[in-house]
């Protein structure tokens, strides 16, 4: 396979994560003269498969995607596969593609709850704290996984029953977790902590908590998963206790690195865990500097 052009859809192209990927791919794949192309659904579905077919249009011999609805990526996929076209899934898995790099998206959401628990366990000892998870069900199995893994983890650290889920609403761009925790805090004042499964729903949650005149990472906890440089500010600030970091510019080298093998006719294997890390004030600034 000759590779001149290389597509990029991903989930959304906001945020600190898929922007990062792409600095990823685009560094791996430039020296070899490839140019990595992106189309950016802005998380929705049939603009996502327009915007493959537009890329396979113009010359991308692969793309790799993170599917907004994996049912609606699938049909395409498949006509891509019959056209020699190589398909990536990243993060969400796609049945049809030739490679995939998916999550543990329970360990992720586990290593927020971990965290969240040892937040509660020190600020909020002998009381029974009050929780509020922004999650992303509607993206299928591994984000489920990713919100029970959140509450395994709290049980494991505080015990079952030793705390209330007091809300579990879905929230995964910043302009909703901004809304629905504004709304929670109504409901809930004297919430402990939330737990954003994604960064930008955290960012929402951070500015919904000031907003109310609470101070966040004190009056209320927040606990996330992801890279955005606002959320390592507000780890190095004790805003948010912790992230879950998923190194998506080193993502993105591997991705490409593998993509480039596979294009030479080397042997990979086609499934591949992207491992992740909790991210404290102790690792923020570190993260932070390699991103720039």
């Amino acid at each position: 396979m000759t590779l001149t052009k290389v597509g990029y859809s991903p989930y959304s192209n906001t945020g600190g994560y898929f922007p990062f990927v792409e600095k990823g791919l685009t560094e791996g794949f430039e020296p070899c003269g490839i140019t990595v192309t992106t189309s950016d659904p802005d998380a929705d579905s049939g603009k996502q498969v327009s915007g493959i077919e537009n890329l396979v249009a113009a010359g991308a011999k692969a793309v790799i995607v993170t599917p907004t609805d994996p049912k609606a990526v699938s049909p395409i996929a498949k006509r891509l596969k019959d056209q020699g076209v190589l398909v990536v899934g990243l993060a969400t898995s796609i049945p049809e593609a030739d490679i995939t790099f998916n999550l543990d998206d329970h360990a992720f959401g586990r290593l927020e709850g971990t965290s969240a628990g040892d937040w509660l366990k020190e600020n909020r000892a002998g009381e029974k704290p009050k929780v509020a998870i922004l999650h992303q069900d509607s993206g299928g199995d591994p984000l489920i996984d990713r919100h029970q893994g959140a509450i395994d983890g709290i049980d494991e650290v505080l015990g079952e029953g030793n705390w209330d889920l007091v809300s579990e609403v879905e929230a995964y761009q910043e302009d909703t977790g901004n809304a629905q925790t504004s709304v929670i805090l109504q409901a809930h004042p004297d919430l402990d902590l939330i737990i954003g499964l994604n960064d930008s729903s955290a960012l929402g949650a951070v500015s919904a908590i000031t907003s109310s005149g609470r101070t966040a990472g004190k009056d209320v906890g927040v606990v996330t998963g992801g890279e955005d440089k606002r959320i390592l500010d507000y780890v190095l600030s004790s805003q948010v206790v912790s992230t879950v970091g998923l190194f998506p510019v080193a993502q993105g080298n591997v991705i490409a690195d593998t993509v480039l093998k596979f294009a030479r006719g080397e042997s990979v294997e086609r499934e591949q865990i992207v491992p992740v890390e909790l991210v404290t004030a102790d690792n923020a600034q570190s993260i932070l500097d390699s991103l720039s």
